[in-house]
């Protein structure tokens, strides 16, 4: 049989943790928690610029399908007509004639969208040549802003 004074712990050795020992568990979790959430953060930015660049292309896209639709009508293309209501509130269009060679012929213009009544309207095959006035081919240029981010596109429309 062992002497009871082995049984026992020795004085001053308890089980546990310090509360210094705690402390210093706890300030270093808080480090690596600092370390991995600060990027987190900037990435959470990034994704919501990110959006707003995407918001601003579908809507400069949406308004470039509509005008390229709109111009499959001869008269409307003849008259750089575009009908419907405003476009919408960030959006830019200008249009600048050119030759077949690619070359830009005159001044970029500002399109903005006629009422229907205002806008010609006749369909099916050309009867006659196009006026002298109305190029084969026109650039247009659609610039979209969403909040901060800005979104430009630029396809060349040719003639029906």
């Amino acid at each position: 049989m062992q002497p009871i004074n082995r049984m026992l712990p020795a004085r001053g050795h308890t089980d546990g943790f310090t509360i210094i020992e705690i402390l210093v568990a706890l300030l270093l979790i808080g480090v690596l928690v600092l370390v991995v959430l600060a990027p987190l953060t900037g990435l959470f930015g990034l994704t919501r610029q990110s959006m707003r660049q995407t918001d601003a292309t579908a809507l400069a896209q949406g308004v470039m399908e509509d005008i390229r639709g709109q111009w499959q009508n001869w008269d409307k293309y003849d008259a750089a007509c575009v009908a419907g209501g405003a476009l919408p509130s960030g959006v830019t269009v200008s249009v600048q004639n050119m030759t077949v060679q690619g070359a830009t012929s005159g001044t970029a213009t500002t399109l903005t969208r006629s009422s229907a009544t205002a806008c010609p309207g006749k369909t099916g095959p050309r009867l006659t040549y196009a006026p002298s006035g109305s190029p084969l081919l026109r650039r247009v240029t659609v610039t979209a802003t969403v909040q901060d981010r800005t979104s430009s596109l630029i396809a060349e429309v040719a003639q029906p």
